[in-house]
């Protein structure tokens, strides 16, 4: 049994109101997992209840950060967590002396 995130743009829980919308971007999301089980043949349920009055485990559901193409190679290829502030260094390079 697996489990998938699924993102949807902010902007489209503003919609969430009307049932028929509920209905569509809950069709759009198992359709989404159901292709990408396809690939392993597995299948996914299509019966599934949306839960009224739910509380996220912790509080809020945090933001997900999403990679996007900018069409600039050198800022796509850039791998942030390896990126350094310039007080990092500073601080590394009081801490080297």
């Amino acid at each position: 049994m697996s489990t998938y995130d699924i993102v949807f743009h902010e902007e489209v829980t503003k919609y969430l109101i009307y049932d028929e919308f509920k209905k569509f971007v809950s069709d759009t999301a198992i359709d989404g997992v159901q292709r990408v089980c396809a690939e392993d043949k597995e299948t996914v349920s299509s019966d599934y209840k949306i839960l009224q009055n739910m509380t996220c485990k912790g509080g809020e559901p945090s933001y997900m950060t999403i990679k996007v193409s900018t069409g600039n190679p050198l800022i796509d290829n850039m791998e942030l967590e390896n990126v350094q502030t310039r007080l990092e260094k500073e601080i590394m390079k009081d801490k080297n002396q």
